[in-house]
């Protein structure tokens, strides 16, 4: 439980960070999307696991939601596609 409050308290504080500097910019590097955008996009896409609510930042979420809509990134988050999850799991599940 200890870890738990310390990472929640420390994805808190991130969050906040990022929310800040996309105040300033639309994107994490300014004016244009960069490498930055895209190494930190997965991380923020894991919100709900995390229990973010992005609500609360809303620069976050807008640039969530700009970056998400992007062609490239959404063919990107679907690597491995489910399709290829759900194959590759249930041939596990009959191996075993």
């Amino acid at each position: 439980a200890c870890g738990r409050q310390r990472f929640g308290a420390e994805i808190f504080r991130l969050c906040c960070v990022l929310d800040r500097r996309l105040d300033a910019a639309p994107y994490l590097a300014g004016p244009e999307y960069s490498v930055a955008d895209m190494a930190i996009f997965p991380w923020i896409a894991l919100h709900g696991w995390l229990d973010i609510d992005l609500g609360r930042f809303a620069g976050l979420r807008e640039w969530y939601r700009r970056v998400g809509e992007r062609p490239a990134v959404r063919l990107g988050m679907d690597v491995p596609s489910r399709t290829a999850i759900e194959r590759r799991t249930r041939r596990s599940a009959r191996s075993s």
